[in-house]
């Protein structure tokens, strides 16, 4: 099909979905069509037209080979080995089938069996370049380092397109260290004749793949100089995005929509630009879009996976960069997204695997260390953390992000000096500073030092000049630190400057709420919806001060507004399930909702509280009863936690322990009207 050898695989997969539609006999379309759907992630889709060919030709060679690499591509390499080995039956002299079957012994670490099937692949075609690196890549797996120098010098004097192994021998020096080796391979095809358009976006591959990116920009602009198109201008968007140079993306982006408009992956990259500058209204619709015309585009569900991480959504986040992996096990910078996710949710042993994960892929990806960093910060393990930082600095010297680390391991040590002179290194050298400054006020927060990071703050502040972002900023230091009314003037100053300031409206909205202006607050957080829809954080709030005021069917209204946009999240579920069951509606699925939170975050004992009270509506205190005692004992002052206990404890005759949470729910402030409960309840023990 000439389309597919062009590349058009949308135009060659209708056309055999119209012959096929017209002959499904057509068996030479329908195997076709299958490399299609493999090319396209869709292995199932792929091995159901195979086995139709099967069915009517059960030696059919190349039907039984799409079988295996269907199973290849969904990692069950026990199951493709199988009928690898039935395609060999049928053709024993096939090289591929040689190939195929040692790649697939690799990844069930069987290695002499892929070295001896990788072996008969090259003797049956000495010519065939992907041979050298298939055995190249082996050796190297196995530290045999002279062994992969040698078969690749091997292949450069057989296989028929030298080309080829002249890029596997420069990844191979990369990967060993031999910088200059490298670029001497590099600069030798940089003038080959042959196809010079191609062999420079080649080149510009090569060096995206290894996060250089702007090498590749300058290789990806030499091509499109020598031949017009959209494949490179494509590569050229990419390769900006991955620097955040949106204004270039957009330009070239939009030189696409003008040769196509329809483009699907044209449309993905303006939802992925309208992320890049932080315009997540406009990005996830695009990139919603996106996705229902190519469910299986990796970086779409990347894009969209990020831009539902910036607006607090971590489990869509999540799901969105777990199908990045699912299909492209290689993609670094969705286990990156991962590890940063973990972090988010206090995980840092998760977050330490993520980063491991990406070192294996590319070892010199400088976020895999920075996440590693953060994970023994965030574990207290202030000798890891400083071996850490001593190797980075070592490699990234001078870097932003590796100060600011250097700066954050010094606020851990409580050696503020230096936490200081750190910050200061690292604010004049980072792109963002506001980003820098808020990362290291963070941990600054984190030790309890509010008014420390204040002083860092307001040292800033005096330099940098008028900035909504750095009084948002303060609005949230001022609450940490308990300090409602200085929250309110520095949020308010942040509206002023910029009215459309998503969090400030929610700082300024807690403050009020903090100063019992009640009414204002609900107005402040009803104009933060207004400002950003897609956020659940105002809702929630919104929702909280309603269920706090005794106003359970707004509770329930804003509760119910953030479960659609974000029904997947255990604070959501909790909140939603604990209206509920105030409101005396709906137990069955509030005891669901609290039981799918519980799965997810099993340490919260606000989720455990929920779940404890739901048992207790359901009449089941023989489960809520231990629940609620490993809440009390890990958050010993929590009235509400102390209430239910009390409660619970008194209705199942255990008066001492009823009598003695019951105090000290009335001792920690416990609010109306549970108040007035608690006390009737006491008077009425015997």
């Amino acid at each position: 099909m000439i389309n597919r050898r062009l590349g058009r695989l949308r135009e060659a997969q209708e056309a055999l979905r119209r012959a096929l539609e017209l002959d499904p006999q057509l068996d030479g379309a329908a195997l076709e069509l299958g490399e299609i759907y493999l090319i396209a992630r869709a292995p199932s889709q792929a091995r159901q037209l195979a086995q139709q060919v099967l069915h009517r030709d059960p030696d059919n060679f190349f039907a039984r080979l799409l079988v295996a690499k269907s199973y290849m591509a969904e990692n069950d390499f026990d199951v493709a080995k199988e009928e690898f080995e039935k395609a060999r039956q049928l053709n024993p002299d096939n090289p591929g089938v040689y190939s195929a079957m040692g790649i697939a012994e690799i990844n069930t670490k069987n290695p002499a069996a892929a070295e001896k099937h990788l072996r008969k692949a090259l003797a049956l075609d000495p010519s065939a370049a992907h041979s050298y690196g298939n055995l190249a890549d082996l050796f190297y797996m196995l530290k045999r380092l002279p062994e992969a120098e040698s078969i690749l010098q091997e292949g450069l004097q057989k296989a028929t397109s030298r080309i080829s192994v002249q890029m596997a021998l420069a990844d191979f020096y990369w990967k060993t260290g031999r910088v200059s080796d490298t670029e001497s391979i590099i600069n030798s095809l940089r003038d080959y004749p042959e196809n010079p358009a191609r062999r420079r976006r080649d080149l510009g591959d090569f060096w995206f793949h290894r996060f250089a990116t702007s090498r590749a920009i300058a290789e990806y602009k030499v091509s499109l100089s020598l031949e017009d198109s959209d494949v490179t201008r494509k590569k050229l968007v990419t390769s900006y995005l991955a620097i955040k140079e949106t204004g270039e993306a957009s330009r070239i982006n939009q030189e696409i929509l003008e040769n196509n408009p329809e483009d699907h992956e044209a449309q993905m990259f303006r939802g992925a630009i309208a992320y890049q500058e932080g315009n997540n209204q406009e990005a996830i619709p695009a990139l919603e879009k996106a996705l229902s015309d190519d469910p299986v585009s990796v970086f779409a569900h990347y894009y969209m996976g990020s831009a539902q991480m910036a607006q607090g959504n971590l489990e869509s986040a999540k799901e969105h960069f777990f199908e990045c992996i699912k299909y492209n096990d290689k993609f670094a910078h969705a286990y990156l997204r991962l590890g940063e996710l973990s972090l988010k949710e206090n995980d840092p042993e998760g977050a330490t695997a993520y980063a491991r994960q990406v070192l294996n892929i590319n070892p010199r990806l400088l976020g895999a260390y920075i996440i590693l960093i953060d994970a023994a910060l965030a574990s207290r393990d202030l000798p890891e953390a400083d071996n850490a930082l001593q190797f980075v600095e070592k490699r990234f010297s001078g870097n932003h992000s590796v100060q600011e680390r250097r700066a954050a391991y010094h606020v851990r040590n409580h050696d503020y000096a230096r936490a200081s002179s750190e910050l200061r290194k690292a604010l004049s050298s980072s792109p963002q500073p506001e980003q820098t400054l808020s990362a290291t006020i963070g941990y600054y927060s984190r030790e309890r030092e509010f008014s420390k990071a204040l002083e860092e703050l307001q040292a800033y502040m005096s330099s940098a000049g008028p900035n909504p972002g750095l009084h948002e900023l303060a609005a949230r230091l001022y609450l940490a630190k308990g300090n409602p009314v200085n929250a309110t003037e520095a949020a308010q100053k942040a509206l002023d400057i910029d009215p459309k300031r998503h969090f400030a409206h929610i700082y300024l909205g807690q403050a009020l709420g903090q100063q019992g202006n009640i009414d204002q607050a609900i107005q402040t957080f009803e104009r933060a919806i207004e400002v950003n829809p897609r956020h659940i954080g105002a809702y929630l709030l919104l929702a909280d001060l309603h269920l706090n005021s005794g106003n359970l069917d707004s509770a329930l209204q804003y509760y119910r507004k953030a479960f659609e946009r974000a029904p997947n999240s255990p604070i959501v579920q909790t909140g939603l399930a604990r209206a509920l069951l105030e409101s005396g509606q709906e137990i069955d699925w509030a005891m669901t909702l609290a039981e799918q939170a519980m799965q997810q975050q099993p340490e919260n004992c606000m989720v455990s509280d929920t779940l404890a009270w739901a048992y207790h509506k359901k009449g089941r205190n023989q489960l809520a009863a231990p629940l609620l005692k490993e809440c009390v004992a890990k958050a010993p002052k929590n009235a509400i936690f102390h209430f239910h206990f009390g409660m619970i404890s008194k209705e199942t005759g255990k008066n001492r322990e009823a009598e003695q949470s019951l105090a000290a729910a009335l001792k920690y402030g416990l609010p109306d009207p549970y108040k007035g409960v608690a006390e009737n309840a006491l008077k009425a023990l015997p």
